[in-house]
């Protein structure tokens, strides 16, 4: 809920508006981003505001793998490298690549979530062999760690790059 007081002000005086309840991003119709601004109107107007939820912004570190240290903020769970290769990339200059053809691999990241959270995960991926049965996977611990449940939602079975998209919320106690 977002809620903004009214004033009257003097020609010729200021008064501080402020926007309360905004957890997100605000930007007020001048193009300020701060909860409070100080305005001097000449005759009678409103000014609007906005309030953007961030709890749907990319929670993930590095998800395109465009850092100078490459799997910087990821686990390389076996056989992941970063690739420039062309044929691999999706977007931008580099991707990552998981060479499991003869061995399990893969990578992950560690992301804090509020139990009840609803949350969207988004990403493009391909294959060069389905029949491995490459998955995309998201397991919700709790606060000591254990395992909770997981989910397996996201089989890989193109070998173009397809965009995947998985979303849930998260379980209570996670």
């Amino acid at each position: 809920e977002l809620s903004v007081n009214d004033f009257d002000v003097c020609p010729g005086g200021s008064v501080e508006i402020s926007v309360d309840g905004c957890d997100g991003d605000v930007l007020w119709e001048t193009g300020e981003t701060t909860t409070s601004i100080t305005v001097s109107p000449s005759s009678s107007r409103t000014y609007a505001v906005s309030c953007t939820d961030n709890s749907t912004a990319n929670q993930l570190l590095n998800g395109d793998f465009e850092s100078t240290t490459d799997l910087e903020d990821w686990d390389d769970w076996n056989n992941t490298s970063i690739t420039t290769d062309p044929q691999h990339v999706h977007e931008g200059s580099k991707a990552a690549f998981v060479d499991a053809a003869s061995n399990w691999g893969g990578l992950g990241q560690s992301v804090a979530v509020s139990p009840g959270e609803f949350f969207t995960l988004t990403f493009h991926a391909k294959t060069n062999n389905a029949n491995v049965n490459p998955y995309f996977g998201i397991v919700f611990k709790d606060q000591n760690w254990n395992n909770l449940t997981s989910w397996n939602d996201a089989y890989i079975t193109s070998t173009g790059y397809e965009q995947y998209t998985i979303t849930g919320i998260a379980p209570r106690n996670s």
